[in-house]
């Protein structure tokens, strides 16, 4: 193995990479599939936000608002994000997280993939207007994806691309 090799591979176990998408039905396997094959390749720290403890719900605060919180919470400390909009699912959450992201978090982009399922119908007109502009605006990765093998070659290549952009960021944390 070359030292190229050994740096990237160092650099995965680094990044915290965070899967967002609908909880619903079949769409939190497709993501829960996607985090155990990122995790397999070596992105150790590859999440759900269900995977997380923290922040912790307050006390009398109600549960969709703290759930809310809780992911903007971990799109804030993650390192890139990949958003997934399945077909057929409902995905005004992650349409939600990824507008907050755009607005409020505009340097996250850079290592932003959006996926989106052309299998069927993925989003609203305005959500779907909404990342094209992402797109043509140069600000996120947009890939789109029919099935689960075709999802993971998708998040694969983006994430394999943010790691420049994220080197300097990962060179200051400790092994």
């Amino acid at each position: 193995m070359n030292r190229a090799d050994d740096n990237s591979r160092n650099e995965k176990t680094k990044v915290i990479l965070l899967i967002l998408g609908s909880y619903q039905d079949t769409s939190i396997i497709r993501l829960r599939n996607l985090k155990q094959r990122m995790i397999g390749l070596g992105w150790e720290r590859c999440y759900l936000v269900e995977d997380f403890e923290t922040p912790r719900i307050r006390e009398g605060e109600d549960e969709d608002a703290y759930l809310t919180r809780k992911s903007l919470y971990w799109i804030e400390r993650s390192d890139a994000c990949i958003f997934v909009f399945n077909a057929g699912a409902n995905n005004e959450s992650v349409g939600y997280e990824l507008k907050h992201a755009s607005d409020h978090l505009p340097s996250k982009l850079e290592t932003t993939l959006i996926a989106v399922d052309t299998s069927g119908q993925y989003a609203s007109t305005l959500m779907r207007g909404h990342i094209q502009r992402l797109l043509d605006e140069k600000h996120s990765t947009v890939s789109t994806f029919r099935d689960e093998e075709s999802l993971f070659k998708a998040s694969v290549t983006a994430v394999m691309s943010f790691l420049s952009t994220l080197a300097p960021i990962l060179a200051l944390r400790p092994d």
